[in-house]
């Protein structure tokens, strides 16, 4: 061929045997592409189906062990009569997998159907061994350990479960083991296990205090923790003490919360503790408890270097009783003084502090003059006596004391500061209004 009429280097003559052998091998390239797009998607489809329609999961993937296994749960769930079904399901699952957990708990629970415990056993540790976060196993595992009266390994079982699994799932787990937790074989093994403050600690804590029925192991199991090196915080007694306050018991939570004070506050405890606001609030028992309440804002600031309460409300009805500080006054006439304001405080009572006893909340000790409208700080007081009888303890409430649905139509704010309690003379009660 003339020199003139040669191609350039890399380029061949159309329909020559090179060029066709390119085109082959690009036309080869997206063949394989499509193929391995359409396994890609096969793939995901199965996997994403796996759960919510494990049928059409299979026929997209037929290796899908997951989806198998699932098909093999509802089979042995719906019907009893198609076991082998199910047996051949979850087989067919761990010849795709040999690790599917969730078919090993199939055949698991097929052995144990069976009374064949030893084999439902080795197939639950397998599928343990083989997932840690499927749930199943590890109850089967768990109840055993319980029944055979293995305390260590049933306390290490419920820490390698609450470790693993999201709180929506322990939620539940949790208030159905409540009456294991607080039961007095495995209480002391558990309460160790909690001093290490692991971090389903809070979970465990306040969902027991919600469900347990044993109260007195409930109150075992919070006072072991209380006197070992990692005690509850507040967060962690907020419920236990208020399902003692729920059960009656009173004195029990007045302890419990004492216990969590610090030394120097324990020592300066006072008829009106943190009356000044001086500590940060907690919302426990014995201290102030202000619920947060839709129209309404209670807050604590600093004004001319005193801590201050104040509560401001936007206009609209609000039924308000969201100040309020339980009491542990013996029998005697008590004084209770402080300062207060109002700012527009528009409402047809205005708002009062009441002071009754526990076993009585509709009834009345004492309830000093309504606040309203616009009134600069100034002093306030009453007096008033705590009976003899059945008035172990007292509330000190704030509230908006209406009796229709119009009266509690309010807007403004009002403000308290240096309150306090403190005994005085007989003789100053009985003038008390």
């Amino acid at each position: 061929m003339p020199d003139n009429m040669r191609l350039p280097k890399g380029q061949t003559r159309r329909g020559s045997p090179a060029a066709s052998l390119s085109r082959f091998g690009w036309i080869l390239w997206l063949v394989l592409l499509a193929a391995l797009g359409v396994r890609v998607v096969t793939f995901a489809l199965g996997d994403l189906l796996r759960q919510t329609n494990p049928s059409l999961a299979v026929l997209f993937d037929s290796g899908q062990s997951t989806a198998r296994a699932v098909i093999a749960e509802r089979v042995l769930q719906e019907d009893e009569a198609l076991v082998q079904d199910a047996v051949s399901g979850a087989q067919n699952a761990l010849r795709s997998n040999p690790l599917s957990a969730r078919a090993m708990t199939v055949l698991g629970n097929v052995a144990e159907d069976k009374n064949d415990e030893a084999q439902a056993a080795r197939l639950f540790e397998r599928a343990n061994r083989s997932s840690l976060r499927d749930l199943t196993p590890q109850l089967w595992l768990l109840q055993r350990e319980i029944q055979a009266g293995n305390v260590s390994a049933a306390i290490d079982r419920l820490d390698v479960i609450f470790r693993g699994h999201e709180p929506g799932t322990l939620q539940p787990l949790i208030s159905a083991l409540s009456p294991m937790i607080v039961d007095a074989r495995f209480r002391p093994g558990f309460a160790k296990l909690l001093q290490a403050e692991t971090p389903w600690r809070k979970m465990v804590l306040r969902e027991v205090s919600r469900g347990a029925k044993d109260i007195p192991g409930l109150n075992a199991l919070f006072t072991a923790l209380q006197a070992g090196s990692s005690p509850p915080d507040g967060d962690e007694l907020k419920e236990y003490l208020n399902r003692l306050l729920q059960e009656g018991w009173v004195d029990q939570a007045y302890l419990v919360w004492s216990k969590s004070l610090p030394p120097d506050r324990l020592e300066r405890l006072d008829y009106l503790y943190n009356a000044r606001f001086q500590y940060p609030l907690t919302n426990l028992p014995f201290d102030w408890l202000m619920p947060s309440i839709q129209g309404a804002l209670v807050g604590i600031t600093t004004e001319s270097a005193r801590r201050v309460l104040n509560v401001d409300f936007f206009g609209g009805r609000v039924r308000f009783a969201n100040v309020s500080h339980l009491l542990t006054l013996g029998p005697g006439a008590y004084k209770f003084s402080g300062q207060e304001r109002a700012q527009n405080l528009n409402n047809e009572r205005g708002l009062r502090w009441r002071i009754y006893c526990l076993e009585d909340p509709s009834g009345s000790i004492v309830a000093s003059s309504p606040l309203s409208g616009d009134q600069t700080w100034r002093e306030f007081s009453f007096d008033f006596k705590v009976p003899d009888e059945n008035c172990r303890y007292q509330n000190l409430l704030l509230e908006l004391p209406a009796q229709v649905v119009l009266e509690t139509e309010i807007s403004g704010g009002v403000s308290y500061a240096n309150l306090k309690i403190q005994k005085t003379d007989m003789s100053e009660a009985e003038k008390s209004p």
